[in-house]
């Protein structure tokens, strides 16, 4: 199991290197197969000491340092085209790092380095151990869906299609 952002598993699946990736966007491409496994919404964490309430303004995100996921994230896309919706831009954060890791995400705000939107699913355990606090955003609401990607041309080894059927009877696809 590794951690990358979609796109990089979806290239990881496509040349045969990977057999199964879990994704945050649907995939339009006739080599990958994708399954919807479950919706989230995207949320804001910032560390305890922080305080912030259960809803927050996207104009108070602007006064906090923002660790963002990189370029190339789904978590990303899905918060700047909502931005853009609101004729906003990420050029209005205060943006100070980019990670690539969902787990250095979750590390940076519990040490207090800044804020950030993450997936709701991903982050619940660091909330319910007091690591973190997670807020929703007033003005909006992103929803997305996760899916279980695979190859059209391969065939799963055993193990892969082991855990394709688990998926298939947990997430009803």
């Amino acid at each position: 199991i590794s951690e990358q952002n979609s796109s990089q598993i979806i290239e990881k699946i496509s040349k045969y290197e990977d057999e199964i990736g879990i994704v945050g966007s649907m995939v339009n491409d006739e080599k990958i197969n994708c399954f919807p496994l479950i919706q989230d919404e995207l949320m804001v964490i910032s560390p305890v000491s922080y305080n912030f309430p259960e809803e927050v303004s996207i104009n108070m995100l602007m006064e906090y340092n923002f660790i963002m996921r990189e370029k190339n994230s789904d978590t990303r896309k899905a918060f700047h085209d909502t931005l853009c919706n609101k004729n906003m831009d990420l050029g209005s954060f205060n943006i100070s790092c980019e990670v690539n890791s969902l787990d250095t995400v979750m590390q940076f705000v519990k040490d207090g380095i800044g804020i950030s939107v993450v997936s709701g699913q991903i982050c619940k355990d660091y909330v319910s151990w007091g690591l973190i606090r997670m807020s929703r955003i007033k003005e909006v609401e992103i929803k997305r869906n996760f899916y279980l990607a695979i190859s059209s041309k391969r065939t799963l080894t055993p193990v892969a299609k082991a855990f394709f059927d688990f998926c298939r009877q947990r997430y009803k696809f």
